[in-house]
């Protein structure tokens, strides 16, 4: 296949041109047997959950029929249904016995107004042991291999080796973001969450695209967030993520429309999709060497490496 930027002929099949890295058009059989396949395979796991649960309750409900009737009949042969005998009220007596009244209590000395009761000493507030907040809240965030409750982020398969991770300051504030990409059968299906400190606790702030996300090496403090190309049927958009106070904002930057026609030895011709004229030039002049794909890495790898070696790895200083 052709490269639509730099006119490098490539191998079929391939993703990413082989001479510029630009992202190949994906042809539409592969599309449609990958999407078939994984239709397939999610039908096939969701007959077997649904026998894996039928089981389940069938054994449950037998077992509870079943200690049942051992209580029944272990309650019987211990009486526990037999009828009660209870015994007579005794007789009312005309003069009860006085009950004598309990000693009344020495009262207690004047309290001393002139000693001071010593204060109770107040715990000291916790710390991060020295080290900052962001670093402390990640590490432990990957490391206890359930990451959010509730809906929201929709992991692929919470807690397995296919989660990835990875840090970007999105913001140019100093501290990074932690970047999580859920792996699935496909790249270009796999969701993109991002997650920020706050004080001191861990907010998710939401997607930033799906795909493989890159960082160009032109960016300036202006632009420190991430970018991304999305292909819908030969129309290549780029999108800008940044970060907002309500969370990740998406910007359409431009668009490659490769699915018309053309003349021969006619060009591409970029549509400006931003109203930020400096993003738009930027993105539109930049060329693969700008371009700095994030690299993704397991909880084992992250581990293995140490984290003060995984921080450094993300271009961080632990």
């Amino acid at each position: 296949m052709r490269c639509p930027r730099c006119g490098n002929e490539n191998r079929d099949g391939a993703l990413r041109c082989e001479a510029c890295g630009f992202p190949l058009p994906e042809p539409a059989p592969e599309r449609a047997n990958r999407s078939a396949l994984y239709s397939r395979r999610a039908a096939s796991s969701r007959r077997r959950r649904g026998g894996v649960v039928f089981l389940v309750i069938l054994v449950t409900v037998l077992g509870l029929a079943l200690i049942g009737v051992c209580g029944l009949l272990l309650g019987r042969s211990l009486g526990w249904f037999d009828a009660k005998v209870v015994p007579p009220l005794p007789e009312y007596s005309a003069a009860p016995t006085a009950t004598p009244a309990a000693p009344t209590a020495e009262p207690d000395p004047t309290p001393d107004l002139t000693v001071v009761p010593e204060a109770t000493p107040t715990a000291e507030p916790a710390t991060l042991a020295g080290s900052e907040v962001w670093s402390v809240l990640y590490e432990g965030f990957i490391g206890q291999g359930r990451y959010l409750e509730g809906d929201e982020p929709k992991f692929a398969e919470n807690g397995t080796p296919e989660i990835g991770f990875v840090l970007a300051d999105m913001d140019g504030n100093g501290t990074p973001e932690l970047i999580a990409r859920s792996a699935t059968e496909t790249v270009g299906e796999c969701a993109v969450f991002v997650f920020t400190c706050e004080g001191e606790s861990l907010r998710y702030l939401g997607e930033a695209g799906r795909g493989d996300p890159e960082r160009f090496t032109f960016a300036d403090p202006v632009y420190p967030g991430l970018f991304a190309t999305q292909s819908v049927d030969g129309k290549f958009t780029t999108y800008y993520y940044r970060l907002t106070g309500a969370g990740v904002a998406e910007e359409a930057v431009s668009l490659d429309d490769y699915s018309v026609e053309l003349a021969e030895d006619a060009e591409i011709e970029t549509e400006q999709l931003t109203s930020d004229e400096t993003l738009f030039l930027l993105v539109e002049g930049s060329a693969p060497t700008d371009r700095n794909y994030l690299t993704y890495y397991t909880p084992a790898e992250i581990r293995s490496m140490g984290w003060s070696g995984f921080v450094t790895l993300c271009g961080g200083d632990e």
